[in-house]
């Protein structure tokens, strides 16, 4: 699987899962879910190791979850 179709895959989930309403506390999780799957694809395939750019896409996606990690905290207090 090529980086762009996996892009496209993790894009397809995330469009299909989110809702402009959804609450600030289920973000975290539906994006530790696209973390967790997005990373099993490239441990999966041996194409992707050392991939940097793949690596810079989870680390964004990290910074993203723990952006909406601290909003859903400042909401609820």
């Amino acid at each position: 699987m090529s980086s762009k179709t996996l892009n496209y895959k993790i894009l397809d989930e995330l469009v299909d899962k989110v809702c402009l309403w959804m609450p600030l506390e289920n973000w975290e999780q539906l994006l530790t879910d696209i973390i967790e799957s997005y990373t099993y694809h490239l441990l999966k395939d041996d194409s992707f190791v050392g991939n940097t750019e793949a690596a810079d896409q989870i680390y964004s996606l990290r910074m993203l979850r723990d952006f909406f990690r601290e909003a859903a905290k400042l909401e609820n207090s």
